[in-house]
């Protein structure tokens, strides 16, 4: 099973804390949310992800890399323009076997 995690928006409504970061790269107890989500997905047994990354996705690939620090995978799916989660969703059918 893989998980796909949407964190390609840019969080506007989050200004000034989104100007040089994604806002799924802010912190939260120490960590990125995005980390959070990850921890807890793994706990309860995925240790598949794609990641659909958008703003600024090189903080988030620089961070999590291909996922090994926590025993898992991670893929990566550009979303170059924010249309929506169903479009967020459907740019992973190449990556996914559904």
């Amino acid at each position: 099973m893989k998980a796909v995690i949407l964190a390609a928006g840019e969080g506007s409504r989050m200004r000034p804390l989104t100007y040089t970061r994604p806002k799924a790269m802010l912190p939260v107890a120490g960590r990125p949310i995005l980390e959070h989500l990850l921890a807890e997905a793994i706990s309860a047994g995925v240790t598949e992800f794609i990641f659909v990354v958008g703003y600024r996705d090189d903080q988030v690939r620089r961070y999590f890399g291909h996922g090994e620090r926590w025993g898992a995978t991670i893929a990566y799916c550009l979303q170059r323009s924010q249309l929506g989660t169903a479009d967020a969703v459907r740019q992973t059918r190449e990556l996914t076997s559904c």
